[in-house]
């Protein structure tokens, strides 16, 4: 017993003094734009063609009176019982007579909800929509009694997952059309993994956004946040919040990493009223397994041979850009696109970017969609 907890010490001072070292460094971060390949592709703000967009000016009246309505009556929901019985629900907007069908996978601590406007671009312009809530999040089963709190024992799960969601109620649903990804931060790396280990099986093309490629640990360097969520598991913990997160406690100031104010206020608003919705931070454990995954998708992603257009937020204080670069050089067909002035969640600017950024994602389906 003595000697287990003398082993317990020797590493838990290991991981403290890199703190103190880190911190008497001032914790410095890398600038993310002096990595940024060359030959990226830079989003093209012109394409500002808006025939259906929601006007920030009025944009919780036309949730409410025209998008809301709209889904409504092309809403579908269910629960798939996954391999290990626990219970994902999901959501489908089915159009008829429609040749190609997105499968959209939110980000850590989202859920379904905040993807109804989304929702609604793809449906206007012809695809029929499925999205999951991925265990732990939204209506799905939690694993841990906290409900404000992610956990998972094996990131691949996810991604067992969104197998089982597409062999028993997507692909059913809608045979014989062209199924294109969306998918944002977390969702973009599930994808990731997902791709490689089923590489044109069940995808045409995919859009990632921000994808979870290489955790940003702010000013805690990578090899430092790793050795805290290992020891943290190592000791029994790996349950407990990572550092610095802990459960919903209302609405905050600036909840999302976007632009726009309009989109802001309306998800916190809906998160305040929602438990369901209230997630907030993760576990170690989640943070072991997600470090485990990053470095999987970059190891693998010359087997992602599906077409993919990545796009890369200038200023992202969540995923660091690295990651995407060593998946850009090694995945043989994708394309970077970089996103000036833009935060974490792209698809939640303001118009002037969000517009010309969705236009781009419609142009690259189009190249292979049957219309």
């Amino acid at each position: 017993m003595k000697k287990k907890y003398m082993k317990y010490g020797a590493l838990g001072a290991v991981v403290v003094g890199g703190i103190i070292v880190c911190s008497a460094l001032g914790g410095q971060v890398l600038d993310h734009l002096a990595y940024r390949p060359e030959d990226a592709t830079v989003l093209d703000l012109s394409l500002q063609d808006n025939e259906f967009y929601i006007d920030e000016a009025n944009y919780a009246e036309t949730m409410q009176e025209i998008i809301l309505p709209y889904l409504e009556q092309h809403q579908t929901t269910g629960y798939l019982t996954a391999e290990d019985g626990v219970q994902i629900y999901y959501e489908q907007y089915l159009l008829e007579g429609a040749k190609n069908h997105v499968v959209i996978l939110h980000g850590f601590t989202e859920s379904s909800h905040k993807y109804r406007e989304v929702i609604y671009y793809f449906m206007q312009e012809g695809y029929s929509v499925s999205i999951m809530d991925h265990r732990g999040h939204g209506q799905s089963e939690r694993e841990v009694e906290d409900t404000s709190k992610v956990h998972i024992d094996d990131f691949d799960i996810y991604v067992s997952d969104l197998k089982a969601m597409m062999d028993e109620v997507i692909v059913p649903s809608t045979p014989n059309v062209n199924f294109f990804l969306y998918a944002h931060s977390m969702g973009g790396g599930i994808g990731s993994l997902f791709l490689e280990q089923y590489p044109d099986e069940y995808f045409t093309a995919a859009a990632l956004n921000a994808p979870m490629m290489e955790i940003h640990t702010g000013s805690v360097p990578k090899f430092i946040a790793n050795a805290i969520a290992n020891f943290m598991n190592f000791i029994g913990k790996g349950e407990s919040y990572i550092l610095g997160q802990g459960p919903y406690e209302g609405i905050y100031e600036h909840t999302y990493p976007t632009s726009s104010q309009a989109r802001t206020t309306y998800l916190e608003g809906l998160k305040a009223s929602d438990e369901t919705l209230q997630l907030n931070g993760g576990s170690f454990t989640w943070l072991k397994e997600g470090f485990e995954a990053t470095e999987e998708m970059q190891e693998n992603a010359g087997k992602a041979t599906t077409p993919i257009m990545l796009f890369q937020a200038s200023d992202d204080t969540y995923v660091l850009p690295e990651g995407h670069y060593i998946f850009v050089n090694g995945a043989p067909n994708t394309e970077l696109v970089f996103v000036e002035n833009s935060q974490h969640e792209i698809y939640l600017s303001k118009n002037e970017i969000m517009v010309p950024y969705f236009n781009t994602i419609f142009d690259f389906f189009e190249e292979y969609a049957e219309q």
